[in-house]
């Protein structure tokens, strides 16, 4: 049995961005101690608060691509 991936798209923005899988892990534990959304991206240090997939708008190149993703890594 498969082990199912928790924030898809953290992982899929880390990879989208170029970081290192050591930064990538380490987001995606913050989100776990977080408690953030499941569709949450990134962490923005300046407002304090994760950004969402689901706030991207529909024409975004990037919602696009974390689709992909996201997709691959299921």
């Amino acid at each position: 049995m498969m082990a199912v991936l928790d924030f898809l798209y953290v992982r899929a923005w880390g990879r989208l961005m170029g970081s290192d899988q050591y930064y990538i892990r380490g987001q995606v534990q913050k989100a776990r101690e977080d408690n953030a959304p499941e569709d949450a991206t990134w962490w923005d240090d300046n407002i304090g608060r994760w950004h969402r997939w689901s706030e991207l708008p529909d024409t975004n190149t990037n919602k696009s691509l974390l689709n992909e993703f996201a997709e691959g890594m299921r």
